[in-house]
């Protein structure tokens, strides 16, 4: 299984993209959609009670993860939309 970091405008420009290929947009084994994301900046803010918490920023556009079989190729449509491997995940366990 080969995964693939997309990112878009925003969820119809997905929907437009995903409509010029073969692949079913509600195909929820190819596509795990995160919508908006937020990372942390490094910092940490204190809420009202004192309880600490990391700073978040969000991160623009709309992002998809795509899930191919290892012999299955992605339709040349995405590949404009393809990006790199995070370096800082935004999905993590902690």
């Amino acid at each position: 299984m080969n995964k693939y970091f997309l990112k878009f405008e925003d969820e119809q420009a997905f929907l437009d993209a995903i409509s010029e290929t073969s692949y079913n947009a509600d195909n929820e084994t190819m596509f795990m959609r995160w919508g908006e994301l937020a990372k942390e900046t490094g910092n940490t803010l204190t809420d009202n009670e004192g309880n600490e918490y990391p700073e978040m920023i969000p991160i623009t556009g709309y992002h998809v993860d795509m899930y191919l079989e290892d012999d299955e190729i992605v339709d040349s449509f995405l590949n404009s939309f393809i990006i790199a491997v995070p370096n800082n995940p935004v999905h993590r366990l902690r």
